[in-house]
């Protein structure tokens, strides 16, 4: 089973901390989820989750700038940058002139 978390492009530009939070904890409520892509039309960013295993370790999903550039090279090299800090990139999406990322890390989010 999978679901589809919609989030405004404009809140996440306002207040990506408190998107962050939200998706985490979306994760989390009832059934395990993971969230494996997102993409974005019309304004609104769509996280798509699917149900996790059982033993599957809880994940914390965080929305951030990435960078202003669209040169493929500095793209790849945010990228490496955040996973040798610990992230793992789900999405890639253009919002106010940057490139955003939604990224997860193992961290044990608060319940």
């Amino acid at each position: 089973m999978n679901k589809i978390i919609p989030i405004a492009i404009n809140d996440i530009l306002t207040d990506a901390p408190g998107c962050s939070e939200m998706l985490t904890h979306a994760c989390i409520r009832g059934n395990h989820w993971v969230i494996t892509g997102g993409g974005c039309g019309d304004g609104v960013f769509l996280a798509v989750a699917e149900e996790a295993a059982p033993d599957a370790p809880l994940l914390n999903y965080r929305f951030a700038p990435l960078c202003v550039s669209s040169a493929t090279d500095q793209i790849a090299a945010e990228v490496t940058e955040r996973y040798n800090a610990g992230f793992s990139t789900i999405a890639l999406f253009p919002a106010a002139d940057t490139l955003w990322a939604l990224f997860a890390a193992p961290d044990r989010p608060e319940t």
